[in-house]
């Protein structure tokens, strides 16, 4: 890297004036690329959206967000009386209860990713 010290705006600039001077045959080799990248992408994506891991790990987030909605009015009426409970953080299209795992049925070990 060239400019280690340099914040993620400035670098974005120098690339964006590098990529401006750029002849359109260069710029559409690197347009090829990326397109040819997410054709590859899309097709491992839609693989593995047909695997038993996947249908598993979707079955599992399906019945935890069930366990969370059964949950939830009886922690936010106790939320409410003491002051305990921490509002809800969101996470891209995720939801994070204060809830802890263990009370879900779920080791603490367990990770699932979008």
């Amino acid at each position: 890297m060239q400019h280690p010290d340099l914040p993620f705006p400035e670098i974005t600039k120098m690339l964006g004036a590098e990529w401006s001077k750029l002849q359109p045959t260069d710029k559409q080799r690197y347009l090829d690329e990326a397109e040819r990248e997410k054709q590859q992408y899309m097709k491992e994506l839609w693989e593995y959206q047909q695997s038993e891991a996947y249908k598993m790990c979707i079955k599992e987030y399906l019945r935890i967000q069930t366990r969370i909605q059964t949950l939830r009015p009886a922690h936010a009426e106790l939320g409410e009386v003491f002051g305990l409970i921490r509002p809800e953080l969101r996470i891209r299209d995720w939801y994070v209860s204060s809830v802890p795992p263990s009370s879900l049925g779920v080791g603490t070990r367990q990770i699932y990713l979008r």
